[in-house]
């Protein structure tokens, strides 16, 4: 509930910011997915067996986008994405095992642009997060995840709270799903 109403403020905030500068603002609604066998990872990495975790799911986005003066530019976007469903399963036998994602999940992403060209992703929210009945939470991606582009190059900025899906880390996961 917290979460949902600092969004909440940071959203009316930027927009009350945006519609007073004067800029063009373009918002949007879509849904992804269905997508079906979205790779997270392998888990012959870990020694847990010669399967993929994939993922099927769906998410709902509300984009908001703001101009430069000249009302082509893109100056930032700020994308709301809410995760609809999702099931985690092992590639060799799919209907075998199947964890469920959520509740709850949803990210923001700031992205900023300098002369038209993307220089800052900043991803925040709970995007990703299974349970297993009886044991807990076995992979998550929450927190902070910040990159930027400069020298010719992306680097990263910051990286806090647990990310398992940006970090790798899906040993927990091949587990639950062997």
């Amino acid at each position: 509930m917290k979460l949902r109403i600092i969004v909440s403020i940071v959203a009316l905030a930027g927009g009350i910011a945006f519609a007073q500068s004067g800029n063009r603002v373009l918002q949007d609604r879509y849904v992804i997915g269905p997508i079906r066998g979205d790779l997270i990872g392998n888990c012959a990495d870990y020694g847990v067996g010669n399967f993929e975790v994939w993922n099927d799911w769906e998410a709902s986005v509300h984009d908001v986008i703001l101009f430069e003066k000249d009302g082509v530019t893109p100056k930032q976007l700020v994308e709301n994405l809410k995760v609809l469903w999702e099931f985690y399963y092992n590639s060799t036998n799919p209907e075998a095992k199947r964890l469920t994602g959520g509740p709850g999940e949803n990210q923001q992403l700031v992205m900023t642009y300098e002369n038209g060209r993307v220089v800052s992703l900043r991803y925040s929210g709970p995007v990703f997060r299974v349970n297993v009945p009886g044991y807990g939470q076995v992979f998550a991606e929450t927190g902070v995840f910040k990159r930027e582009y400069y020298d010719g190059a992306w680097h990263f900025i910051m990286n806090s709270g647990k990310n398992q899906y940006w970090d790798g880390d899906i040993e927990a996961l091949c587990w639950a799903l062997k």
